[in-house]
């Protein structure tokens, strides 16, 4: 799999959703999340959001299917705001993995829990 060199976009949609309380009593909620994007082809994995319904911190790890069978994996963080009552706007910092290079990437997204999806676009830095 080469370096990303422009805008990747990607569509997902919201499966199972499980809330806890941690041990230290923030909210963390785990959200199933599938998808594809054109370049990376089919991707799953796991949103974290530790915070509540406004605004809070969120990861997101996963693995991407490539067309050329190369192992692709990433590491999301970022932070997440309100844009209204069912939807959060996502941003943050990736790390994307894969068979030959480490590259470090934006993202920039939204979830909409009406309409059960996770959309938006990776940027190289």
């Amino acid at each position: 799999m080469s370096i990303m060199k422009s805008p990747v976009e990607f569509t997902s949609e919201v499966g199972a959703v499980s809330v806890a309380r941690s041990s230290t009593g923030n909210l963390v909620t785990t959200i199933s999340v599938g998808g594809v994007s054109k370049e990376y082809g089919p991707f799953v994995g796991t949103f974290t959001v530790t915070g509540a319904n406004k605004a809070g911190q969120w990861t997101y790890e996963g693995f991407a299917m490539t067309a050329d069978n190369s192992d692709l994996s990433g590491s999301f963080q970022g932070t997440y705001s309100a844009l209204g009552a069912t939807r959060w706007r996502t941003i943050g910092a990736v790390q994307i993995r894969s068979d030959s290079a480490l590259q470090s990437i934006r993202v920039e997204a939204e979830i909409d829990m009406d309409k059960r999806t996770w959309n938006g676009r990776l940027t190289p830095v």
